[in-house]
């Protein structure tokens, strides 16, 4: 039997008219990382704060390790990663983590060996001293994000930590979740959609107002597109020939990258411009943009997506 990290069935989050979550039902196998991705205002830090036990839902169920997040003995296995304005301004880093691990029943010793080998894997052991207030902007989100590793949680859960990391802390905090992940941890990050989830996540769900669009693996995702969103590559940079046409067009330095919402193919074959074209998927970014503002669009092509169902039984993860 599948090993699930979480499930939901049905869950609603209702406060007076405004609906967060809309009859989501979804689970997750343990030892894989989901990417959790919509817009402002989709729900996606409302379904973390559901899997994490911090709310409860007004309708449905959350199974989170086998049993109820509420619990204290499921808790204890769940990782959080922290926003900045959450941390104590006057600690150290290491002092932060040491007094994270100890509440998390750690004994000092213990506790001070996580921290400096956490810092360490973070990148981050030379601001080992450094106190929050003084940490760059960067480092500091990175230790916020590495706080959900305190203890080797079964279940970690990062909400918007991808979003605000630099080239080396996005590249340092996923080769730390993958090994986590291939350790037996299950990820879930929430996040707007990001090229940076593409080599990270197994798995992707989308969210759109506060509904679950679908969920699938990001290369499913991306040619699942195919008729409906249509991408070029053409040599050089054709920015000036391409203007004014009803497409989206971008230099990447090498080429030029064109994104049409019709088939434009022969249009620009027809051109000097579209001789040397090569049509490719779009990326994970693009993809999920396009889905996210055409939700209903995507509805005819479910059968690519894997759909959760509620008469999955989790067992503890």
């Amino acid at each position: 039997m599948t090993m699930l990290a979480f499930q939901l069935e049905r869950v609603a989050q209702r406060n007076r008219r405004v609906i967060a979550l809309d009859a989501i039902t979804l689970s997750q196998e343990a030892g894989r990382i989901l990417g959790i991705v919509g817009l402002a205002g989709s729900g996606k830090t409302t379904l973390v704060r559901l899997i994490a036990g911090l709310d409860k839902p007004t309708a449905g169920l959350v199974s989170v390790l086998g049993g109820s997040p509420q619990q204290a003995t499921i808790r204890s296995q769940i990782g959080i990663a922290l926003k900045p304005q959450l941390l104590d301004p006057r600690l150290t880093c290491e002092a932060t983590l040491v007094q994270l691990g100890r509440l998390k029943g750690f004994r000092l010793r213990a506790s001070q060996q996580m921290s400096e080998q956490l810092l360490d894997d973070l990148g981050l052991l030379a601001h080992a001293d450094s106190r929050i207030r003084d940490l760059p902007d960067a480092s500091c989100h990175l230790l916020c994000a590495g706080i959900s590793l305190v203890g080797t949680p079964k279940l970690l859960l990062l909400d918007d930590a991808l979003d605000h990391l630099d080239d080396m802390g996005s590249s340092l905090l996923a080769s730390i979740l993958r090994n986590g992940a291939s350790q037996g941890s299950t990820v879930v990050i929430a996040s707007r959609p990001s090229e940076k989830l593409g080599n990270l996540c197994d798995d992707i769900a989308l969210l759109h107002e506060g509904s679950l669009v679908g969920k699938s693996a990001p290369e499913v995702i991306c040619s699942s597109l195919r008729g409906l969103l249509f991408k070029y590559q053409l040599q050089g940079d054709q920015t000036q020939n391409l203007s004014g046409k009803d497409c989206e067009v971008h230099f990447t330095g090498t080429c030029t990258e064109v994104l049409a919402e019709r088939d434009i193919s022969e249009q620009m074959a027809k051109t000097r411009v579209g001789r040397e074209m090569t049509e490719i998927d779009p990326t994970l970014e693009e993809a999920c943009l396009w889905i996210l503002r055409n939700p209903k669009a995507i509805a005819a092509r479910s059968k690519l997506w894997k759909q959760d169902h509620a008469a999955q039984q989790p067992t503890a993860g």
